[in-house]
């Protein structure tokens, strides 16, 4: 449910584990103990409340995660740092989501996990390229992948593919950009993994907006597709995003009322996380269409 964009469905099967536990384990079978599932169960819990809108809600799911992997074993804490490291990028808490990449690095490196290794090569790559070193940013993209590929591992590749695709955007690479962007929903469509799908609409919107600029139609059709998968998935930080960037495109088109009426509903929504950059924009941009 989680890789295919069920939020909130997989919320509520994330919430059993945590609240029931297992009780199915017999002797000898290699499984996780229940105390490892909770813990993974939190992890996710948290990733996915966060995309569903509720983002200091989020927070308080993390710190669970992180305290019951503390005490456990080392594969659920590294799922645990991971999680803790992509809510906080939600909210846009670069600082304290450098800080759990930083533990999940050290953590990764002394058990040689060959997932996370490779996890973390693809986020430090994202951070290279945020500071400035974009060329080696993208080359680190490009390598994080391949090694994910070598472990065996498929699911979340239509988020990896974003993430190449957003080193590649600050590179300067556009046209790469947007066919590694066109292979994730290709990808999304082949194998209904579509938990990136909206954000990979909504990139590929931005891209032509500010690099393609005769496209602008073609834009304005991938912000109304974003916006429609995330009502979907109620996926209400996606949606927000998609609106915030499409009524960006109709207020340079004149349409600011329009605009207006698109995002203050979807802002509206909201009751938490409002001291976080996708709610601060939403709101500047608000306030900006309604002076």
């Amino acid at each position: 449910m989680h890789w295919c964009g069920a939020f909130a469905s997989a919320v509520g099967c994330f919430e059993r584990v945590v609240g029931v536990g297992v009780s199915d384990i017999q002797p000898g079978d290699f499984l996780l103990t229940e105390k490892d599932n909770r813990t993974i169960a939190l992890a996710y819990l948290a990733v996915d409340i966060a995309v569903l809108g509720r983002l200091d809600e989020a927070i308080s799911w993390c710190d669970q995660a992180l305290a019951s992997g503390r005490v456990g074993r080392p594969y659920p804490f590294a799922i645990a740092l991971y999680a803790a490291y992509q809510v906080n990028r939600y909210r846009g808490a670069e600082q304290i989501a450098l800080q759990h990449l930083t533990q999940l690095i050290a953590v990764a490196g002394e058990l040689r996990f060959p997932l996370f290794l490779a996890v973390v090569g693809l986020y430090g790559a994202i951070s290279l390229s945020e500071r400035g070193e974009t060329a080696e940013g993208r080359a680190r993209a490009r390598q994080a992948f391949a090694d994910m590929a070598a472990t065996g591992n498929t699911s979340g590749v239509t988020g990896r593919l974003w993430l190449i695709a957003y080193c590649c955007q600050r590179a300067g690479e556009i046209d790469e950009a947007l066919e590694l962007l066109a292979k994730g929903l290709e990808i999304a469509k082949a194998t209904g993994e579509r938990l990136y799908e909206a954000e990979l609409l909504r990139l590929k919107g931005e891209l032509l907006v500010a690099h393609r600029s005769a496209l602008s139609h073609e834009a304005e059709a991938c912000f109304q597709r974003a916006l429609a998968v995330a009502r979907e998935q109620e996926a209400k930080l996606f949606e927000l995003r998609a609106a915030t960037s499409l009524a960006r495109l109709w207020r340079d088109r004149g349409k600011r009322d329009k605009a207006r009426d698109l995002l203050a509903p979807v802002y509206g929504w909201f009751t938490e996380g409002f001291d976080t950059v996708d709610l601060k924009k939403a709101k500047a941009l608000l306030d900006e269409l309604n002076a």
